[in-house]
């Protein structure tokens, strides 16, 4: 499983945390991702993920995995 961080946005990059090809490398090799926003208010949570849903589903995600009362869980985009 690989991060997939939309703080990168908010900052000079401009962008996720994974490249566009560094998540279609993941997707042709079945690699999972987590999507995370690096929230350190709580305002932030979740800040740019409609853009990395839309993004990911681009590039042939249909889900993204999470963990929830410590067990991993799939959740679809």
């Amino acid at each position: 499983m690989i991060e997939y961080n939309t703080s990168g946005r908010d900052i000079v990059i401009g962008r996720s945390y994974l490249s566009d090809e560094a998540a279609r490398l993941c997707a042709r090799h079945g690699v999972k991702l987590a999507l995370a926003s690096d929230a350190h208010a709580p305002r932030h949570a979740g800040r740019h993920f409609r853009e990395a849903v839309e993004a990911l589903r681009a590039i042939g995600f249909r889900e993204v995995l999470a963990v929830r009362d410590r067990e991993r869980i799939r959740v679809p985009l």
